[in-house]
């Protein structure tokens, strides 16, 4: 049975020399052992870092890799020092989860929340008027899995580092990362955190995590194991090894990193901007041709598209219609406000049906899918 994958924000299809790679390994372990076949494949597994790097122009120093963006962000999160004068600054684009991982910490009145503005694009008016001397933290969705729109990063590192230059800026990349050219030096961010199965169409199970150096030396991993720390001859200190992956585990899956690994490798062989050309042409062909045949209002704004496109059906309910078009075989999802209560409170949502491309998507599978919603 084929389908037809629209649900690229949610996991992207991996590609099969990724599905070669895991498998290789895994007969390799199922072989000779696990500990075995780690010590074997060491010099692959630390493409890993190479490959990383080389996407986000960063030192191979500066990434670990996790099992998924949550707790990516969470544990880093966790892990900066806050004082008490100290406040929190988010957008109403953010998680439910990174929310409720700083309310955890903070009190509310602590955490200061930018608008959207009438584009859908954080306010940077009132960005400058929420941060300032006393914001220890800022963090931004660079592209939410719930709204499509593709925000000013740039800009954004560039006002808040010019009011208050100790601010860590961190950017959550999950949705981003593979689909847009970031460049960690440019956006003069201090932490990036992301999946690997969305847009670098790696496994489930991966996530990652950049650190910038500098930062690296003022935090307190909330996390500690052997793999990055030891005890000293008193047995009574904990000394951070800087030259290991910071929070990384000394357990994890050397499969699904190297699986990784061979994603993000195919894509700097592609090139994210040829694949980010493709997936913005992809959307607005799409909306353009839907907006034709169907009563529907998007929420994205046309000059700021990414792969993701959400969507109210206004004449059928969206579930009605996502399980309609799994029944032709053609993925796409249903986001509910539990993933961004901030988000959906503002758009009077309770949520939105999503079509998510990617670069192995194509044209005849759009024109298929609208004229199943046509059928309808």
């Amino acid at each position: 049975m084929k389908y037809i994958h629209f649900n690229n924000a949610g996991a992207s299809l991996t590609p099969k020399s990724t599905n070669d790679v895991i498998n290789k390994y895994l007969e390799l372990e199922r072989k000779i052992g696990g500990y075995e076949a780690e010590e074997l494949s060491k010099n692959q597994l630390d493409q890993f870092y190479l490959n990383f790097s080389k996407l986000i122009n960063s030192r191979k120093s500066e990434i670990s890799f996790l099992p998924n963006a949550t707790i990516a962000w969470n544990m880093i999160f966790n892990s900066i020092p806050i004082l008490e004068r100290n406040n929190i600054v988010i957008c109403e684009n953010e998680y439910s989860s990174n929310h409720i991982s700083i309310l955890n910490r903070l009190e509310k009145t602590k955490i200061r929340i930018v608008k959207l503005d009438k584009r859908g694009l954080i306010d940077l008016n009132e960005l400058k008027k929420k941060v300032d001397i006393n914001t220890k933290v800022l963090s931004i969705n660079h592209i939410s899995s719930q709204f499509g729109n593709v925000m000013p990063i740039l800009e954004i590192g560039k006002i808040v580092k010019n009011i208050n230059s100790s601010i860590i800026y961190i950017v959550d990349c999950c949705q981003s990362i593979g689909q847009c050219d970031i460049d960690v030096k440019k956006i003069n961010c201090d932490i990036i955190t992301g999946s690997g199965r969305k847009y670098l169409m790696g496994p489930r199970g991966t996530g990652f995590l950049y650190i910038s150096k500098k930062l690296s030396k003022k935090i307190h991993p909330i996390f500690k194991d052997m793999s990055s720390t030891k005890l000293n001859r008193n047995f009574n200190l904990v000394q951070l090894e800087h030259c290991k992956p910071l929070l990384e585990t000394f357990e994890h899956s050397p499969a699904l990193k190297l699986g990784l690994s061979q994603s993000i490798n195919n894509i700097l062989k592609i090139g994210v901007n040829k694949i980010n050309e493709k997936i913005v042409a992809l959307s607005n062909y799409f909306r353009l041709n839907l907006c034709k045949v169907c009563n529907v209002k998007f929420f994205e704004h046309v000059d700021y598209l990414s792969g993701i496109n959400t969507m109210d059906f206004l004449d059928f309910d969206n579930e009605e219609v996502y399980k309609y078009l799994r029944s032709f075989n053609i993925n796409t999802y249903v986001v509910k406000e539990n993933v961004s209560k901030l988000y959906f409170k503002k758009i009077r949502r309770k949520n939105v049906l999503r079509v998510s491309f990617n670069y192995n998507n194509n044209k005849s599978q759009i024109d298929y899918l609208i004229k199943t919603i046509k059928m309808l």
